[in-house]
């Protein structure tokens, strides 16, 4: 994106900043960022790398920041933090699920991208990527295949097993034909055996069951974010059973024989979950027991190929101690009166472990105002001369008042419209108050000073590079954002 890098090339914050990435003089902070501003200097900053990891404060403001990274980057996805505190809900988001394992399964397979996500998704215990890795099935036609073994191995990745594939966690076999529907694809594919060497491979679309479209190859990947052996499932349930025993004689000891009659239920909702199917069980909470290694998602991406940003940083370790008091003070009560296990209380990764692992990253920490007292050291800041563009409410006249001052004093200008088309009009209408600008699509051309260049696509707000002469006006600014209806 030439067009929005380049004006920042005169300025020396982003220089010098580029020249500290480059040599790995990092963390680096840098204060006096502003809203949509932020997802600007991101894609702009770290233009060389593959993969960017967005921290944030809030589930909120990592949806803010997504759509307006998306102007600037496609590859984007949002990681959402699971919610600790009700794990052991009946109700298993698929939605979740199969927007955490879209991260992984790119961070697998060694893809560009942008992840953004709060700091409680950081904190969640995670199986090791490797682990998930090694389950990868990777099935091309010609290759033998026993079914019974891909069966069995397809439950253990949190499949479901049903008479008819209709949703993404599903597979089916009737006869020689096996269906499955990976949680990331947009349809499942169906893959005919002949004895046991695949014939075909297509897929095909849920309602009307027509093939779409034939491959080669297709690579199943875990439905759930924990894969399980028989050997594993069996120490994972032993473990469990001994905790149980041994938390039943603390209760019985101290007279809690209530407490003590709650524990059976945690082994038997464990073993049965596991008889009926991993496929239809929630054992997230009991991770420890089958996973007693685990990591935080920021140890599972590479540290040489990603560059790490804090999207105010106070703010995060506010929110990492919030969700780590909250959930103290629940899990503690839950553990006195024997609704869960000790060891279900370790299901969080320490936040002050999350800062020393991401002070050994390439992390750059942004904020809007200076703060005194950081999360986590830095070798170098800097402070951006950046202001949000204040609303025109409709008010054309004052735009194009504006337009003129900072024409005259050779700005660089760009307009961001909703569409190729309205940034046609626009121009336009700019040219009946006299200022000629130009509608273009190749984000790749340059801005010279005192033009006007106006592109199509969605940013939330626009933003003043003042020392710089460089500003991003979006359409949002101008008529405000677009209300849409709820169906």
């Amino acid at each position: 994106m030439k067009l929005f890098t380049e004006p920042l090339e005169a300025l020396s914050e982003y220089r010098e900043l580029k020249e500290d990435i480059l040599q790995d003089r990092l963390p680096a902070y840098v204060a006096g960022c502003v809203d949509s501003q932020k997802c600007h200097w991101i894609s702009s900053v770290s233009e060389a790398y593959p993969t960017k990891l967005i921290i944030t404060y809030s589930e909120a403001r990592a949806k803010a920041l997504y759509e307006d990274y998306r102007f600037f980057d496609r590859d984007v996805f949002i990681y959402p933090a699971r919610d600790v505190i009700f794990y052991n809900a009946d109700v298993h988001s698929h939605l979740l699920v199969s927007k955490r394992l879209a991260v992984l399964k790119r961070l697998m397979e060694g893809e560009r991208m942008t992840v953004i996500t709060t700091v409680d998704g950081l904190m969640d215990a995670l199986v090791p990527l490797e682990v998930l890795k090694q389950q990868i099935i990777r099935l091309y036609e010609g290759a033998v295949v026993s079914q019974d073994q891909l069966i069995k191995r397809l439950v253990n990745m949190g499949f479901e097993r049903t008479g008819q594939v209709e949703g993404p966690g599903q597979f089916s076999i009737r006869g020689g034909i096996l269906d499955v529907y990976n949680l990331m694809d947009d349809c499942p594919y169906r893959i005919e055996f002949w004895d046991d060497e695949i014939d075909t491979i297509r897929s095909f679309d849920v309602q009307s069951q027509r093939s779409i479209e034939r491959c080669e190859t297709y690579n199943i990947y875990p439905a759930a974010e924990m894969v399980f052996s028989g050997d594993k499932i069996r120490k994972g349930l032993s473990a469990i059973k001994k905790d149980v025993e041994k938390q039943k004689k603390k209760f019985a000891g101290e007279g809690q024989q209530e407490a003590a009659g709650r524990l059976d239920r945690i082994y038997e909702d464990a073993r049965d979950a596991f008889e009926g199917g991993y496929g239809e069980s929630n054992v997230d909470s009991l991770i420890r027991y089958f996973y007693p290694e685990t990591v935080s998602l920021a140890e599972d991406f590479d540290r040489e190929q990603t560059l790490v940003f804090l999207d105010e940083p106070h703010r995060i370790a506010e929110k990492a101690e919030s969700v780590t008091r909250e959930f103290e003070e629940s899990m503690k009560g839950r553990l006195e009166k024997g609704y869960i296990l000790p060891r279900q209380m370790e299901v969080l990764v320490d936040v002050r472990q999350i800062f020393r692992l991401l002070e050994q990253r390439k992390t750059i920490l942004l904020s809007t105002l200076e703060q005194r007292q950081m999360p986590m050291a830095f070798k170098s800041q800097y402070h951006l001369d950046v202001k949000s563009i204040q609303p025109y409410n409709r008010n054309f006249e004052l735009l194009v008042k504006d337009l003129k001052r900072w024409k005259k004093k050779q700005y660089q200008i760009i307009l961001v419209a909703q569409s190729k088309t309205r940034a046609q009009h626009l121009a336009a209408d700019l040219e009946s108050y006299e200022l000629t600008a130009a509608a273009v699509d190749d984000l790749e051309s340059s801005v010279l000073p005192g033009q006007i260049i106006i592109c199509g696509g969605r940013l939330h707000g626009g933003m003043e590079y003042t020392s710089l002469h460089f500003v991003i006006l979006s359409e949002s600014d101008i008529f405000g954002e677009e209300k849409r209806k709820r169906r």
